[in-house]
């Protein structure tokens, strides 16, 4: 499955009984008792110590393009990036297309152009908006409207109203139940004009993943004008509200999987129009260029992007994030991407020979899951998607999975869901990708949610919407059991130098961007599939139910934990291994990663997070269940208005503004110059 022999001959030592010390095993850890009962919740460190905060301190503010120009250069040169290639797959001569985000910082983008020329490389830089033919004005103006009246520091509960105005054909009709079921947690969810919006509102083309949990576009990644799939405004986003998005006619109009839209050409709604609008143009730029290599697109959702772009989705190059300061000072753009995939396919490794998985995580997360081996070789094929590892079988199935060696393109083999993997336990959390919420425990039974406490007016939302008319009654396709209430999602972000976005948070409340950070797992609910067995395009079948059925196309309602101990028990050995110990991804320890990042500096920099989250009661004073779990945005929004003032306790020196290739990075002052809190613009 992977490409180092040395790497498979590792994870085998430890499936012998008699190498008790193998690397990455526990030493003879006992398997704790099995019991299908819920475990008790504890919430706290309690006694133990987890990784202190840390801040990045090699962010400044430039003065001028020429400030920019080593981060960018380094940039352009890099052959990795997020879900895709980076910009130094490119050659001398070559031409490129470059769609950036709405508030892409003017002076970010001129150093990127100035770096590529530098290279002989031509690029063509276009914005978002653009593309869908507004200006930048009225997408600010639709997108201010949409997201009026939320409250940034708590925006993580919109991920419900994402959820419903996203991922229904036709939104009204959960909108208009869950508003008589419960009024007031309505109203909580839909502030201001969002209410009418919402309640008036008819068929659309559901958005997928993205959009049912960070309120960005599932293809883009982007919080856009206009609806899904318009202009991004930003890496990730608030939770959106359904001002916009009509369409006509009452009942929903099929949708042509390829293109959006509608299959008789009649009640094609504005919703089946955006979703589509900057595919439709990045395809018709590239068809009237053909001397253009391709298109660098998206903070996310690679899988939806080459879809957008089909029959051209080999035009795809990769997602583009570094359009703002902080994306393009911080190591994530530089970074050595064979260290990055090694590291990826060193925690991948042992999934086939898994039996068990064990989770833990000081906020209350205590769950687990036995897996047959069956499952196991199905999880192992479908797991990796490059800074997004799909850490339960649910997600990893149902689709074609990508290739280790060719990515992004996808393996041959269809991989069926069932038999489907089943959860047990509680998760708690107090963000997700679309922000900050008060904690809310998630109890799972026999794999189904069986209750929810806490987590505000998400919270109360989802206890309702476990009762959803029909949904617990059918069959989604392609699975055995009635029911949409799983744990669909356990994804790990395996990046080291990822980091909470300050741009992004003191715009719109949002903390998806930092889930790329390793050993951050971020939870999805609900269920999902992606591909019918004929070809690695969007499941017609799946569509067609849920439109039939007016039921949601996709999970959502995510969390984030940053401190869990994720083991697996490896069959027929009876040994543990520590994937995640306390939040940090144990393969960034292994000999061969280390090896290989010593070429290109000081592997104990490299492989070290730039960034940990500073929570009271897990890794600084205070106590977690009063000073945090109940208004955790409040917190965390006083942290980072220190850190961007310059006054924060926990700078991490790092390496200054650049990796040092093949040399020993840099001492970086111990507080950096103060940054602007929206990304230097």
């Amino acid at each position: 499955m992977m490409n180092g022999f040395s790497t498979a001959r590792w994870w085998g030592l430890c499936l012998c009984a008699a190498a008790a010390a193998a690397a990455g095993c526990s030493k003879g850890a006992a398997p704790p008792a099995e019991s299908s009962a819920a475990p008790a919740v504890q919430a706290g460190a309690n006694g133990e110590k987890y990784p202190a905060p840390r801040w990045p301190s090699y962010f400044k503010t430039p003065k001028s393009v020429d400030d920019l120009m080593p981060a960018a250069r380094l940039l352009v040169r890099n052959q990795s990036g997020l879900q895709g290639k980076g910009m130094g797959i490119l050659k001398a001569g070559d031409k490129v297309l470059i769609v950036a985000a709405d508030e892409a910082d003017p002076m970010v983008m001129d150093a990127v152009k100035k770096a590529l020329e530098e290279r002989q490389i031509t690029p063509y830089i276009k914005y978002t908006y653009e593309m869908r033919g507004v200006t930048k004005e009225a997408a600010k103006a639709d997108r201010e409207r949409r997201l009026g009246g939320q409250d940034i520091k708590e925006a993580g509960i919109y991920q419900a109203t994402a959820w419903i105005t996203g991922q229904f054909p036709n939104p009204s009709e959960p909108a208009k139940w869950l508003k008589d079921k419960d009024p007031q947690t309505f109203a909580a969810l839909f502030p201001g004009r969002s209410a009418e919006a919402v309640l008036t509102s008819g068929p659309q083309k559901p958005r997928g993943e993205a959009g049912a949990g960070a309120g960005a576009d599932a293809d883009t990644g982007m919080v856009d004008s206009g609806g899904a799939g318009g202009s991004g405004a930003s890496r990730g986003g608030a939770g959106r509200s359904a001002g916009g998005r009509r369409a006509g006619g009452k009942t929903v109009a099929k949708a042509d999987a390829k293109s959006g839209a509608a299959a008789d050409g009649k009640g094609k709604g504005g919703d089946y129009t955006r979703r589509f609008a900057v595919g439709d143009a990045i395809k018709d730029f590239l068809t009237q260029h053909p001397d253009v290599r391709g298109v660098f697109w998206g903070k996310g959702g690679s899988t939806g992007l080459r879809r957008q772009l089909y029959p051209l989705q080999d035009k795809f190059l990769g997602t583009f994030i570094q359009d703002n300061v902080y994306d393009l000072e911080s190591q994530m753009s530089t970074y050595p991407g064979d260290v990055w995939q090694l590291a990826e396919e060193q925690l991948l490794e042992p999934l086939v020979y898994v039996d068990r998985v064990e989770i833990t995580d000081p906020e209350g997360t205590n769950l687990y899951a036995d897996i047959t081996e069956e499952m196991a070789q199905r999880w192992a094929a479908g797991a990796y998607q490059r800074g997004h590892l799909y850490m339960f079988p649910n997600q990893a199935t149902g689709r074609f999975g990508y290739s280790f060696v060719n990515y992004p393109a996808f393996q041959a083999k269809w991989l069926p869901r069932e038999p489907i993997a089943r959860i047990e336990g509680v998760l708690a959390g107090t963000q997700g990708h679309g922000g900050f919420f008060p904690r809310w425990e998630i109890f799972f039974k026999n794999g189904f949610i069986s209750d929810v406490k806490g987590g505000g007016a998400q919270g109360a939302a989802l206890k309702e919407f476990l009762q959803y008319p029909g949904l617990n009654e059918l069959t989604f396709p392609y699975h055995n059991q009635p029911g949409f209430w799983y744990l669909y999602e356990i994804a790990f972000g395996s990046h080291p130098k990822s980091f909470r976005h300050p741009g992004v948070m003191a715009e719109t409340g949002n903390t998806s961007p930092e889930r790329v950070r390793s050993g951050v797992i971020h939870w999805g609910l609900g269920i999902r599939l992606w591909h019918d067995p004929d070809a690695p395009t969007e499941s017609k079948k799946w569509r067609e139910f849920t439109e039939a059925h007016n039921f949601p196309f996709d999970h959502g309602w995510h969390t984030q934990t940053y401190f869990t101990t994720y083991k697996v028990r490896l069959r027929n050995a009876n040994k543990w291994v520590n994937i995640l110990d306390k939040g940090h991804m144990t393969s960034l320890d292994n000999p061969e990663v280390r090896a290989l990042a010593s070429r290109y500096g000081d592997p104990n920099y490299l492989l070290t997070e730039d960034w940990v989250p500073e929570v009271p009661g897990i890794n600084a004073p205070g106590d977690y269940m009063k000073d945090y779990a109940p208004n955790p945005g409040d917190y965390a929004f006083k942290v980072m208005e220190k850190a961007n003032a310059g006054t924060y306790d926990h700078y991490f020196p790092g390496a200054g503004a650049q990796i040092t290739y093949g040399g020993q990075p840099g001492t970086a002052p111990a507080k950096p110059a103060k940054t602007s809190g929206g990304g230097g613009k």
